[in-house]
């Protein structure tokens, strides 16, 4: 049975996490690509030096570690530094997903692979998996959830999503859209039902 790989995506304060999470429990494997590109950026030396002069100043510190809340204070108030941030992270980035879903397929797993992904559709991401499932949900929840869990000010959420794409293109590249502006409860209903779905399709698809 060749491995199925599924992108998961959604505006910051979406509820995508806790999709994967749960779909986790019911069996699936799931690849964070944040916490991917943080191991590239801090284990990678030419994506570090790059980093270095794009940005001007050192956002490691004596360890090697990245300062993430400098980065994002950075590059989510210069919307030209972030493109140029993301033209030298993405690429290694997508080098290591690509290399974790050959992997994948060539054990010929039958566990579902997920990739969690913010910038799934904009960093190309989703040319490697075989369905999108956007998470959404109304700003006037996001907002909230974001500043809750983050720990950011409101004004930083704005500007974290004015920096993704709106939530009308993400759905329109998406193969299913759970909305998430219910209950905790409500999304776990609809995360079991898109894992049921999943596995049919899984099951009886070209994919076996």
């Amino acid at each position: 049975m060749k491995t199925m790989v599924v992108g998961i995506t959604g505006g910051i304060g979406s509820g995508k996490s806790e999709v994967c999470r749960i779909i986790r429990e019911l069996g699936a494997s799931v690849l964070v690509a944040d916490e991917l590109a943080r191991e590239v950026i801090e284990t990678d030396p030419s994506v570090k030096q790059k980093l270095k002069r794009a940005l001007r100043f050192d956002p490691f510190d004596r360890h090697g570690r990245l300062d993430r809340k400098r980065l994002a204070d950075a590059i989510f108030t210069n919307p030209r530094l972030r493109t140029s941030i993301n033209q030298i992270v993405h690429p290694a980035v997508l080098r290591r997903i690509n290399g974790v879903v050959q992997e994948a397929r060539k054990r010929r797993s039958k566990r579902m692979l997920l990739i969690e992904a913010a910038l799934l559709l904009e960093s190309g991401a989703d040319k490697m998996v075989d369905y999108v499932v956007v998470v959404d949900a109304s700003k006037q929840l996001r907002m909230p959830r974001a500043a809750r869990h983050l720990g950011l000010a409101k004004q930083e959420v704005k500007r974290r999503i004015h920096a993704q794409l709106s939530s009308r293109d993400m759905r329109r590249h998406a193969d299913f859209v759970i909305h998430n502006d219910g209950t905790l409860e409500d999304l776990r209903k609809k995360t079991e039902l898109l894992w049921r779905i999943l596995v049919g399709i899984h099951s009886t698809s070209g994919l076996t």
